[in-house]
């Protein structure tokens, strides 16, 4: 593979499926270090369910899935929201990262920072200077990704289970 045959762009609906492969991947993984969160429903109903909501993502303008495409087939995306605060902060629009995949034979070869590259032209282009994302603090792959992409630790989240 090589890397500048790589090209990146915003996703179409014509990447649906592809991507829905690559969000299976992702869960996948998610699901060996936390089940509770990322339940094994079946591949079936999940991509079917990723299809979904990947075209209502499509047709949100503050929603941005950027992908890395290679011999026309998507091995990357980032799906982002651009989300207003109130008024209060200095900063009043935010892009968040929700989910971002790589297939595992593109991985280490500058596919997310290709991605993140887009993402961050897009963020410039709308006035926006922070991007934010949460990771689950034993996904320590992608903490490292994040980390060499410049993202730093922000806040401390916190859950608690009610039963």
């Amino acid at each position: 593979m090589m890397p500048d045959l790589i090209e990146y762009r915003a996703a179409v609906a014509k990447d649906e499926a592809a991507l829905a492969e690559l969000w299976w991947s992702m869960q996948a993984e998610h699901h060996e270090y936390e089940p509770v969160w990322y339940a094994d429903k079946g591949e079936e109903w999940c991509k079917a369910s990723w299809c979904q909501h990947y075209r209502q993502l499509l047709q949100d303008e503050q929603n941005l899935v950027v992908v890395a495409v290679y011999a026309e087939t998507p091995v990357g995306m980032i799906v982002a929201q651009f989300n207003s605060r109130p008024p209060i902060y200095t900063i009043d629009r935010v892009l968040t990262v929700d989910s971002t995949v790589v297939r595992p034979d593109f991985r280490r070869s500058g596919v997310f920072k290709g991605m993140l590259s887009v993402l961050e032209d897009r963020a410039r282009a709308e006035g926006v200077k922070v991007m934010r994302l949460s990771v689950h603090h034993l996904n320590d792959r992608a903490v490292r990704a994040y980390a060499r992409s410049g993202f730093v630790p922000e806040t401390t989240s916190m859950i608690k289970w009610i039963e």
